[in-house]
């Protein structure tokens, strides 16, 4: 893969709960915080990362248009009112992505083609991945620079992560292999004789785990209710303070300019923005979107298995596993 002037993360998972998204919004803010500049891409037809960035426009198009042809990437970016991060948001076409990109010439390189076509102004690229074995998680980490992988003190968080691993290692051995792993972070961590010891197994099983633990926080979710980073609404929330600490570790990438940014110099940012964003009201909890207006059960069924056997069949052709393999390695 060519060098890019960015660094692309992809923060991916194929098990879901694990704090992806909140992952990836507070460590764009806190890199913001840092003195990088920040373009997150979200990629979840949820749009919750989306939700979690105070966005004041609308963006010209989406990935959709984009991927087809729409335009330069820069239309379908919008800013934030967070100095220094920006958003290309999700919508709910995202949801049929996977087989529209199936009419694309090179299928998985389809987001890769979009970010090469144009000149990003950013340090740093954050995609934030459906957690699914689809066409789009393979698009990012096809992309990406490195991957980020979140998981919890859980059994299925356990098992997925085995899942995640190989699928990274498939990648790495064929379309890109450029690809490495950032790390694996510790998130929902409570002060408790099971997530000690699942923490245990984690680092005894697996030399990638990073020394960085997120704890679970009640801010967390308080600043969801405000659509919000917790990182802005609390900045000196444990939670908070675990994030700034993986911003600096992944800030390496793209150092800023002399003399620096400090954390001091970070906090007080936050600070700032914290005071900013103050007055913003606290939303009412909403569904998922349907898949284009219909309801999740329509949305469901015959649509979604055929969805899922293309996206088997292309991210199998990739990593070599075969459609059939692909198909009972979701299950």
């Amino acid at each position: 893969m060519p060098a890019t002037a960015e660094f692309r993360l992809a923060i991916y998972n194929q098990k879901g709960g694990i704090a992806k998204t909140t992952t990836t919004v507070n460590l764009a803010a806190g890199l913001a915080a840092l003195g990088r500049s920040v373009l997150v891409i979200d990629l979840d037809s949820q749009g919750n990362a989306t939700r979690s960035l105070p966005v004041d426009e609308a963006a010209d198009v989406d990935l959709f248009a984009l991927i087809e042809g729409a335009g330069p990437m820069d239309r379908g970016i919008v800013p934030t009112r967070l100095p220094g991060v920006s958003l290309l948001p999700a919508t709910l076409r995202l949801a049929a992505i996977e087989t529209g990109l199936m009419d694309q010439l090179k299928t998985q390189r389809s987001l890769q083609h979009l970010l090469y076509s144009s000149a990003l102004p950013f340090d740093f690229v954050l995609f934030d991945c459906p957690p699914a074995f689809g066409l789009l998680s393979v698009n990012a980490l096809v992309a990406a620079d490195a991957v980020l992988v979140p998981v919890a003190p859980s059994a299925f968080s356990w098992q997925g992560l085995g899942r995640t691993l190989e699928l990274v290692k498939k990648l790495q051995a064929g379309i890109n292999k450029d690809l490495t792993l950032e790390g694996i972070l510790l998130t929902l961590m409570e002060d408790d004789p099971v997530a000690k010891e699942f923490a245990t197994a984690y680092r005894r099983e697996h030399k990638t785990v990073l020394d960085i633990e997120i704890p679970r926080d009640r801010d967390v979710v308080r600043a969801s209710t405000r659509d919000l980073p917790v990182v802005v609404t609390s900045p000196m929330a444990p939670a908070s303070l675990g994030y700034l600490a993986l911003a600096q570790l992944i800030a390496r990438h793209r150092p800023a300019p002399p003399p620096g940014v400090s954390r001091e110099d970070a906090l007080a940012r936050l600070t700032q923005w914290q005071e900013a964003l103050a007055d913003r009201p606290k939303t009412t909890p909403v569904s998922a979107p349907s898949f284009a207006g219909q309801s999740r059960a329509a949305a469901g069924g015959g649509q979604s298995r055929w969805l899922w056997f293309l996206a088997g069949l292309v991210v199998g052709i990739v990593t070599g596993y075969g459609a059939i393999p692909i198909i009972r390695f979701l299950s």
